[in-house]
């Protein structure tokens, strides 16, 4: 019987320890990141051209009030109307990508594809996180640990006793109540019938009663991943579409340019946002 060979002969191979008789297959499909998608800023009102700025001119609320009793009939105080105006300062956002004429002579894709859907997809997500922003200037709070019914629905009513009736959980019924809750609420929202049930929400009617006289205040609620977070928490929030607005000097656009040997993807736009009406949104505020 012949003897068995051996490694040092040279007559056994073992490419798991041999790197030189290894080889690398990377795959064909790429594994996508992921961006949070916009939901608020198609909500919320946009306006004219910014330019350098824009003052938004705000009218205030007027009460009524009684006719005192007095000898000459006067005694009557004067209410100016014209509220406090609303700047709005527009910023430029970024989403800059860069490789080199090196790297893509030597790869088997496309290099455009993927940075042209990288930066639009990143540049979106940013300008969602700095429209949301706007809820932590919002001085109507509400604050819980977590999110329970019984805060949504102390939010929603203070919303209404602030638009005097304005809101309301239909079409119809008065404007549209928008709810923007992070990602890690989503539990407890789940328990809240307001988000859960269409009868509750007002979207239907209730099979078990006929003739209904009202219904409830229910919201369309949204869930990000960008809502604002700072060390008082979680900065939530039910309001109108007009509590914020959201105008554009220049839309997202993507530009390409090549310099040298580098090549690059620009992800540009140019906008501002703020707080319009403080009375048109209620923080939900959980720690």
């Amino acid at each position: 019987m012949p003897a068995t060979p051996n490694a040092s002969a040279g007559t056994i191979l073992t490419p798991s320890g041999t790197t030189g008789l290894n080889r690398t297959v990377y795959s064909a499909t790429f594994f996508r990141t992921t961006y949070q998608r916009q939901i608020a800023v198609p909500i919320f009102e946009d306006g004219e051209r910014l330019y350098g700025s824009t003052v938004l001119r705000k009218e205030q609320r007027v009460a009524a009030a009684a006719l005192a009793q007095s000898s000459d009939g006067t005694g009557v105080t004067y209410l100016n109307p014209v509220g406090s105006p609303v700047t709005v300062t527009p910023g430029g956002f970024i989403a800059p990508i860069g490789w080199s004429e090196n790297e893509e002579a030597q790869v088997d894709f496309n290099m455009d594809k993927i940075a042209g859907d990288a930066g639009s997809s990143a540049l979106a997500e940013l300008i969602e996180s700095n429209t949301l922003a706007n809820f932590q200037s919002g001085t109507q709070i509400i604050s819980n640990p977590t999110l329970d019914a019984p805060t949504l629905r102390a939010a929603i009513a203070r919303l209404d006793q602030n638009t005097n009736g304005e809101s309301g959980p239909g079409p119809g019924i008065g404007k549209t109540i928008y709810g923007f809750f992070s990602s890690t609420q989503r539990v407890p929202l789940m328990s809240i019938p307001e988000v859960n049930s269409a009868e509750a929400r007002g979207d239907s009617e209730n099979p078990y009663v006929k003739g209904v006289w009202v219904r409830g205040f229910g919201i369309v609620a949204n869930i990000t991943s960008v809502i604002a977070q700072d060390a008082n928490g979680y900065h939530n929030g039910v309001c109108l579409a007009e509590a914020v607005t959201v105008r554009w000097n220049t839309r997202s656009r993507i530009k390409r340019q090549d310099y040298e040997y580098r090549n690059a993807y620009y992800g540009f736009a140019n906008l501002g946002s703020a707080l319009v009406y403080d009375a048109r949104l209620v923080v939900v505020r959980t720690t």
